[in-house]
């Protein structure tokens, strides 16, 4: 009887267990598939945001895009002509300049020149220009630096650029440029580089950075007869550096 009694009760504590582990088991399912629920939620939303934000950069790689054809299309293909208008020397810098050139001395002369160029812009797009910066050198000297005021140049119309020049005249450049230029009918051809911002009103405000190449010819005889006709001729290669 005794057996039997005991027989009885572990029958219905191993029942009572497998019901446990039953619960247990079926509870630790629901979680799981509620954490695979939570799972699938996040990386739908993952998806949806990163869709979305690969949408807004090809809109804005689209927008960029257009601007960039806009503005070579109507603003870049035209290149601008520009030439000397005026240029302004006191006669005093004039004869330190003859005699850095004729007569070198141990002394570096400093010429400073300013020099009004008439622009012409062929485009269909005015432009807002903001101060240049140039450099010219020659047969490896580095003979003036050049800094352009700014300035609105109008759409397929002109404008008048004031340019300040500062030239040093070293003596080692005074003897080349005696022993160069007799024998080239006291021509020189000078390498011009440089840069200017410049900032599109019509497209968005769009500031564009143009660079700027030319090779200059120049007569030096000119600068104690006629100064304004110092340039004889120049060519020219205009590009654009950045876009933002």
């Amino acid at each position: 009887s005794n057996d039997n009694m005991s027989a009885s009760e572990n029958a219905d504590w191993s029942y009572e267990t497998t019901d446990r582990e039953n619960d247990a088991l079926e509870a630790v399912e629901d979680g799981t598939s509620h954490g695979n629920l939570l799972r699938e939620t996040s990386v739908k939303k993952q998806r949806t945001w990163r869709t979305k934000k690969n949408m807004w950069y090809l809109s804005g790689c689209m927008m960029s895009l257009i601007l960039i054809t806009v503005l070579f299309v109507v603003f870049g293909p035209r290149e601008p002509t520009w030439h000397v208008e005026k240029l302004l020397m006191s006669k005093e810098i004039l004869n330190q300049c003859i005699q850095a050139t004729t007569n070198p001395s141990d002394e570096t002369v400093y010429v400073p020149i300013d020099v009004h160029v008439r622009f012409h812009n062929p485009n269909y797009i005015g432009a807002q220009a903001g101060e240049g910066h140039f450099m010219v050198d020659w047969k490896g000297f580095k003979i003036s630096t050049v800094t352009t005021e700014g300035g609105f140049a109008p759409a397929r119309g002109g404008s008048t650029v004031i340019a300040h020049s500062n030239s040093s005249l070293t003596p080692e450049l005074g003897k080349v440029i005696m022993a160069t230029l007799p024998g080239q009918g006291f021509k020189m051809r000078v390498h011009v580089t440089g840069s200017v911002e410049a900032t599109v009103t019509a497209l968005f405000g769009l500031k564009v950075t143009v660079t700027l190449e030319c090779y200059v010819g120049a007569s030096t005889l000119m600068l104690m007869s006629d100064p304004d006709n110092l340039v004889t001729d120049h060519n020219c290669t205009y590009g654009i550096s950045s876009i933002r």
